[in-house]
């Protein structure tokens, strides 16, 4: 049936777009602080004026992605609910699109209801549903487009199919500017016209001239912005040789994300099992409308895993991870529902009661479509609401007084602008921002801050690219005030996420005490750390495992309740060679795990963690795992720095 020609109930469609934006509420996590703190603040210089709003990189081209944020700006302003409001929208703008397929398809509105639930709550969705990213947003526009090309190539006259083609030219486009792997919906729809409309081909050809036009609409702007017509293609180009694109036997392609279909989320394997039963009842039942969406995931997970960047040597263009394949739940969803309508009416056939009852849901769709929220809701292990450092965050931001000069990077800024705008608006942010290499104007400005707060992890983004690059053997000098922090500065505070103490804050130490200085000739961590307490070398040939388990170290009382700063002298061949985990329990036995990754150098440098030792902490134990990549790692000394327990706080 086609997906123009049925007619769809408006209220059960927006019901469901509206139950689908509700229920991702309830799943809703705490802020990625990666790329997604950058395109909301893309959305923030929109919105302000300030800032390069159009830079050269390729994360200002993504306009489907920061302009939700954007335009949501206009009616709820900077913070929290611009930032969620993206991902819930596309939730709400696929499960629409998924209630149209399914109904269609199915040709009753109970087809739509199993369609968008089951986008609601695809497992592959999992990664990519909380924060603004092009992975979403992707799996939605290339949906959008599937039903644009349907509706033409089943449209009964010539001004239908010109309208059609020119909404699927356009869906097509936004596709691509979300992130240049939209395009691959081009080939999949290319194909499934040969194979199933051959004589609607050049109605295809049609959609395609609307799409180079919009694109080239797109082009003038950046032609008008940057004076470069083909700024999209040249700053996409720039994102090529990223991490998880590494070089794979061309075997391998078609297999290296099987596993990302069925592990993690439980629901993950009834979910394939119905996508199944979903194409077997199309296929049974000559549906070409469930067919064609079964081809469309086939040839679009072939896509993912098999394009490639280079031949020589083959580097396949998709990166690993699991939010890369979110544009398949979108197909996966279609014959999920299909197969959960067609697996209930198997059951239906051979039992009276639940014939009557499938009766009575078909009936009532919109009550039965709850029920399954609530069951699904009970079945999944997607992660629960759970805004992590935000509170804590928000706590110590209501802390600091209006005119307070902080020394900090953009990133962190955003991350305060966010959670808590009006108390980022009355700081004063001195400038140049912190960065993680010396500078005599950074180090000019650090002695007029009254604070200075980091992200420990984005301030070493710039350094462990080049790292990964094969661009640095040595380390450039750290700022004095990151470098030796000590006689001036003292660790207030460190908020964690989830468990990795990124977010630093350090205030004048004043009239507070002096730290406590450990090294490797104290007691208790002579103890703990064995022979590697003055230094060690870990290479493979000599029998070291990829893991290693200290003995517990019972933690003493005057350690508790205090802030730790670990100062790290190492190198390695790769620069994530190495990670920790510093795990504290307490009287009872619970477990709180603090995360470490050190970037490391080819030749010896240095890199620093601060993190809150727990106050109810009884014992210690640091686990270290070295990564497959790594030939030799060398720690040659470190030091462990305590501040006194009234001098911070754990937030």
């Amino acid at each position: 049936m086609s997906i123009a020609g049925h007619r769809v109930s408006i209220w059960h469609a927006a019901a469901a777009a509206m139950v689908a934006m509700a229920a991702s509420l309830l799943f809703l996590q705490e802020p990625g602080l990666g790329d997604d703190i950058h395109y909301w603040r893309l959305a923030l210089w929109h919105h302000t004026g300030e800032g390069k709003a159009w830079d050269t990189g390729f994360h200002s081209l993504r306009w489907p992605v920061w302009g939700v944020c954007w335009a949501l700006m206009f009616v709820t302003g900077p913070g929290l609910p611009s930032y969620f409001g993206e991902p819930v929208f596309y939730m709400g703008l696929g499960a629409l699109l998924c209630f149209a397929v399914g109904s269609a398809a199915v040709g009753r509105t109970v087809g739509g209801w199993c369609c968008a639930i089951a986008w609601t709550f695809q497992p592959l969705l999992d990664p990519a549903m909380t924060r603004p990213m092009p992975d979403l947003s992707e799996g939605v526009w290339m949906g959008a487009a599937f039903v644009a090309w349907h509706a033409l190539m089943t449209a009964r006259s010539g001004a239908r199919s010109a309208i059609w083609a020119a909404v699927m030219g356009l869906c097509l486009a936004i596709a691509q500017a979300n992130r240049i792997t939209g395009v691959f919906v081009i080939p999949v729809l290319a194909i499934l016209t040969i194979v199933a409309f051959r004589a609607r081909f050049v109605w295809l050809v049609v959609a395609g001239l609307f799409a180079l036009a919009f694109v080239s609409i797109e082009c003038a702007v950046y032609q008008w912005l940057t004076g470069d017509f083909l700024h999209s293609l040249h700053a996409n180009m720039g994102a090529k040789g990223r991490k998880g694109t590494e070089e794979l036997p061309l075997w391998t392609l078609p297999f290296r994300f099987i596993d990302s279909l069925f592990e993690g989320n439980l629901l993950k394997v009834p979910y394939m099992v119905a996508a199944a039963a979903g194409a077997a009842w199309a296929w049974r039942a000559r549906n070409r409308l469930g067919l064609l969406v079964a081809g469309w995931f086939v040839l679009l997970f072939l896509e993912y895993s098999c394009g490639l960047q280079s031949l020589n040597p083959p580097r396949p263009l998709v990166r690993d991870g699991d939010r890369f394949l979110s544009s398949l739940g979108f197909p996966l969803s279609v014959l999920g529902g299909l197969g959960a309508m067609a697996l209930a009416r198997f059951a239906a056939a051979r039992h009276p009661r639940m014939a009557s009852a499938f009766d009575r849901a078909g009936r009532r769709p919109a009550l039965a479509g709850m029920l399954a929220i609530l069951l699904l809701t009970l079945a999944t292990s997607r992660d629960l609401w759970d805004l992590g450092f935000v509170g804590p965050l928000r706590d110590y931001l209501a802390g600091v007084q209006p005119g307070t000069k902080i020394l900090s990077h953009e990133a962190m800024r955003d991350i305060a602008r966010l959670v808590s705008g009006h108390r980022a608006t009355s700081i004063r942010w001195l400038t140049p921002p912190l960065e993680i290499d010396s500078s005599p104007d950074l180090d000019l400005a650090a002695s007029r801050a009254d604070g200075i707060w980091y992200n420990r992890k984005i301030i070493w983004t710039s350094r462990r690219k080049d790292l990964e690059r094969q661009e640095l053997e040595t380390q450039p000098p750290l700022p004095a005030c990151l470098r030796e922090p000590f006689p001036d500065w003292r660790v207030a505070a460190v908020v964690c996420k989830d468990r990795t103490p990124d977010l630093v804050f350090m205030e004048r130490r004043g009239a507070a005490p002096p730290p406590e200085t450990l090294g490797a000739d104290e007691p208790d961590l002579a103890r703990w750390l064995g022979e590697s307490a003055s230094g060690f070398e870990w290479r493979p040939s000599d029998g070291g495992g990829r893991k290693w388990t200290g003995p517990d170290l019972k933690v003493p009382a005057h350690w508790r309740g205090r802030i730790a700063r670990l100062d790290l002298w190492a190198s390695a061949n790769t620069v994530e060679a190495v990670s920790g985990r510093i795990q504290f329990a307490d009287a009872a036995g619970r477990i709180e795990d603090h995360v470490i990754k050190p970037y490391l150098f080819p030749k010896t440098g240095q890199d620093f963690f601060a993190f809150p030792i727990p106050e109810n902490a009884e014992a210690c134990r640091l686990i270290i795992y070295v990564s497959r990549e790594a030939k030799w790692a060398r720690l040659e000394r470190f030091r462990l720095t305590l501040e006194p327990k009234d001098a911070g706080q754990r937030r």
